[in-house]
């Protein structure tokens, strides 16, 4: 590893059982990227780069650190720089984008661990579906929220409800009528 540049922090801690004269090197390659950090208990964590200067792999301490096992997290990238996967030991999480490079569906190491996202044509997000439940999102006629709903598996609706300054358009009331909740901003 190739390191352009070097940081050191230092700091001294008072007698009280606390650390004392700790440190952390931080060290920075092309582009001005951290390429790894020393951390105060003397473990490394580093970063890996592709050719295009994303992020591919980050390895820190895990399991024995004092025998050397190290984790590794891997990254993958789609053409148009999006994020397609992020991979360690405990699984993966993958992504898949619409025809307009939003992020559609994304699905995890854990059973049931699929997300997916709707949007309205403007761009804003409709509705997202998860293992929790269903939150989906209203707009009023200038495009902003005007209510969330979030409906679990089991159980009933939880009904957001937002309204807007006519002065600013700022958000003036945040509420949820059922639940007795009423936050109003200035």
């Amino acid at each position: 590893m190739v390191s352009l540049g070097s940081w050191l922090f230092r700091r001294d801690f008072d007698e009280d059982d606390h650390t004392t004269k700790s440190a952390v090197d931080i060290r920075y390659g092309v582009g001005n990227r951290i390429r790894s950090v020393v951390r105060f208990d003397g473990t490394t964590v580093s970063n890996f780069f592709d050719s295009a200067g994303r992020i591919s792999a980050v390895t820190l301490p895990g399991g024995n650190a004092a025998q050397g096992q190290v984790i590794t997290n891997n990254f993958g990238y789609y053409a148009n720089g999006a994020l397609a996967s992020a991979m360690n030991y405990a699984g993966a999480v993958s992504n898949v984008f619409d025809a307009v490079d939003r992020l559609a569906w994304s699905t995890g190491a854990a059973p049931q661990s699929a997300v997916s996202y709707s949007y309205y044509p403007a761009g804003q997000v409709s509705n997202v579906v998860s293992v929790a439940g269903t939150n989906i999102w209203a707009l009023d006629a200038a495009d902003r929220v005007s209510e969330i709903v979030a409906q679990g598996r089991t159980g009933s609706a939880v009904r957001f409800e937002f309204a807007y300054n006519p002065t600013n358009g700022m958000t003036s009331t945040i509420s949820n009528l059922a639940r007795g909740l009423v936050v109003s901003y200035g």
